[in-house]
């Protein structure tokens, strides 16, 4: 349901409503303004420096100008529309203008809270007059002290005749010790090292640090190439080794094949000599059991020669 229109809206726009539009359209005008001014202030300063462009200026004049008057009556129709859709009824104005009361009281009640709770932690007159009295009082006592002390120190000062004795004495020793003293100075400045044979001494230290450097790295290289070549010479020893362990394995493997073969050859051989019949004794010996046994024996000594 639509609000009722008073006597005091035009069209549905309250009169506080038309004053805050004519307001924002006010201000919004003088901001346009101004960024004219600052606009002609930057073109100036443009064709001061030699950077501006008097065709790309036109150009975009030209096209500002003609963007503003595409404006229609439906836009327009739409944009007063929009407006009033925006536009608040007098029963929000007020609820706002409650609300803002309201924040206002409480923000007041806060500060006078504030207030009155350090006006509780200020000090009263009471307890500032005491602060003074008493720091006053402790200031009587430091000063009584000091003078007591000051007294003693008095006491048990030298009279004036004796310390000017004694000052009389000590210039005259200064004044005896003052040549050897300069000589002294001469002796130990001629001694002093020069700003060269300072720069040189640190231009040499230096460069024994970049050999001490090079050597260490030289080292470091000397190291690894090192045990590289000992990892290497150790594979190598590894690989005889175990070539060496292949060949006598083969070497042993030949023997007994030949062995083998030589035992089977005998036993061929005589097979006919053991068919015709005689002791288990005599066969064995007519089959080659004794040389087979030799053979045997003789590879047993060459592994162990090996």
């Amino acid at each position: 349901m639509s609000p009722r229109i008073r006597k005091n809206q035009i069209g549905g726009f309250s009169e506080r409503r038309i004053r805050e539009l004519e307001e924002s359209l006010r201000q919004r005008l003088l901001r346009i303004r101004r960024l004219e001014e600052d606009q002609v202030s930057i073109r100036e300063i443009l064709i001061r420096e030699g950077l501006h462009d008097e065709s790309l200026d036109e150009l975009r004049q030209e096209i500002i100008r003609s963007r503003s008057g595409e404006e229609t009556a439906e836009s327009q129709r739409n944009r007063i529309s929009g407006e009033r859709r925006n536009a608040k009824t007098d029963g929000a104005i007020r609820n706002r203008v409650a609300m803002e009361r309201k924040e206002r009281d409480e923000l007041v009640l806060a500060v006078r809270e504030k207030i009155a709770r350090e006006r509780q932690l200020d000090k009263t007159d009471g307890a500032i007059r005491s602060s003074i009295a008493r720091e006053r009082k402790e200031a009587d006592e430091r000063q009584i002290e000091e003078r007591e002390r000051f007294v003693v120190e008095r006491q048990h000062e030298k009279s004036d005749g004796i310390l000017r004795k004694v000052i009389s004495r000590l210039r005259k020793d200064n004044a005896e010790q003052w040549p050897t003293d300069r000589e002294k100075l001469v002796s130990v400045r001629r001694n002093e090292k020069t700003d060269g044979t300072l720069r040189s001494r640190i231009s040499r230290l230096r460069q024994i640090e970049e050999d001490a450097v090079t050597i260490r790295d030289a080292l470091i290289t000397e190291r690894k190439l090192h045990d590289l070549e000992q990892a290497e010479r150790d594979n190598l020893m590894q690989a005889r080794i175990s070539e060496k362990n292949n060949r006598s394995n083969k070497n042993i493997k030949d023997s007994e094949q030949n062995a083998k073969e030589a035992a089977g050859a005998v036993k061929k051989k005589n097979m006919p000599a053991s068919a015709s019949g005689g002791t288990s004794s005599v066969q064995a010996k007519r089959a080659g059991q004794i040389p087979l046994k030799k053979t045997v024996k003789k590879t047993a000594a060459a592994r162990r020669k090996k």
